[in-house]
């Protein structure tokens, strides 16, 4: 009889308040309770403040972690290896499968991998930067554990085409390399019919990540065809933005309706007509990146406006799911957006590119493709 699989999912998460962000652990850690109940998810506090979660048998625990940054990491990596040595200790039939979500929480995988206390070691990369810190030194460390995390992975995952490309230069092997982008499952997005589709959208943490700039540009278009352009979300640019829109007059155009929970959010796309995804090139991990929203506009079938800064650009530019553009340029996104409007024809059929290349990247396949039973 072969042994039992036990998935264990390690993760930093970020909050905004009580409520988790969602990002590509949620996704993940959603297909793993649904195929595999057992699964077991660790839950460090990105900035420290509530600690390590970890959940188990339907059950919550809190360990506290220390606020000075070293001893927060040393201490969410032992958090992470005394859980699974007790585990293992406690079920030493269990097969573990161990996915560590970037270098820190891998890391942990890697001394689980050397004491033989997992089966399998699984390094997700969910982002990644050339330049993480602006201190030579805490960069020299973030890829120095990086590297090692990588050498002693069984497989590493990856949300985008650009950072696979890193791995294989990196040295690891091509075919360990497994892409799972930032996608959503398509059987739970909303689809609204195009006919009832309105307005343009913005899903964004207000902070340096947009380029507001041009999205002020982008809403003097909106105004000129008589649309809206909504924006969900909050951050510590969020009064500046509304500045900005004021002093440019154009506060009929935009509306700010701040944080929604993700179904909300996902309805708001659905019966949009645009969603926008335009990233500023300030952050350096943005180049690596897969945008978790770009995917959910066109799972929602929302045709998009986006920059070719996020490596998702790659996987769309041919695929006449709207507009990809290396920089913005106003008349022929004024053309674009005119035609969107009042050709139902055209705007049909990019709403059907959109769901058809949704569907492609459905993540449950992708995921069942990834954890299939020859690697297991």
């Amino acid at each position: 009889m072969p042994n039992k699989k036990t998935f264990i999912l390690a993760s930093h998460i970020a909050y905004k308040g009580e409520r988790e962000n969602n990002g590509p652990f949620h996704t993940l850690r959603e297909y793993l309770i649904k195929n595999y109940p057992e699964s077991i998810f660790i839950k460090p506090d990105l900035y420290g403040e509530k600690g390590t979660k970890i959940e188990f048998k339907n059950k919550i625990k809190t360990i506290q972690t220390p606020k000075n940054l070293l001893f927060r990491f040393i201490k969410e990596v032992s958090i992470i290896v005394n859980f699974i040595v007790n585990f293992k200790k406690n079920n030493p039939e269990q097969k573990i499968i161990y996915i560590g979500s970037d270098p820190l929480n891998s890391f942990a995988g890697v001394i689980l991998k050397i004491f033989k206390r997992i089966d399998k070691n699984i390094f997700f990369t969910i982002d990644y930067a050339d330049i993480r810190y602006k201190f030579f030194i805490l960069n020299w460390i973030y890829h120095l554990i990086d590297r090692i995390s990588l050498f002693f992975a069984d497989e590493a995952w990856v949300v985008s085409t650009r950072i696979k490309a890193k791995r294989v230069k990196q040295g690891y092997k091509s075919e360990n390399v497994k892409f799972i982008p930032n996608s959503v499952n398509f059987n739970q997005a909303i689809l609204k019919t195009a006919d009832i589709k309105q307005n343009l959208i913005l899903v964004s943490g207000l902070a340096e990540v947009v380029d507001f700039g041009i999205i002020i540009e982008l809403a003097k278009i909106i105004k000129k065809i008589n649309q809206k352009l909504i924006i969900i979300g909050e951050g510590p640019l969020k009064a500046y933005f509304q500045k900005t829109t004021k002093e440019n007059n154009l506060q009929d155009t935009i509306e700010f309706l701040g944080q929604k929970d993700h179904t909300e959010v996902l309805d708001f796309v659905s019966r949009s007509k645009i969603g926008i995804a335009w990233y500023s090139n300030k952050m350096n991990f943005n180049r690596y990146g897969d945008s978790m929203k770009v995917r959910e506009y066109l799972a929602c079938g929302t045709p998009i406006i986006m920059n070719t800064i996020p490596s998702t650009a790659d996987d769309l530019k041919d695929a006449q799911v709207g507009l990809v553009l290396n920089k913005f340029d106003i008349d022929e996104v004024e053309k674009y957006l005119t035609k969107i409007f009042k050709d139902s024809h055209f705007y049909s059929s990019v709403v059907d590119n959109c769901i058809n290349i949704a569907k492609k990247y459905d993540k449950d396949t992708i995921l069942n493709n990834a954890l299939n039973s020859k690697f297991l």
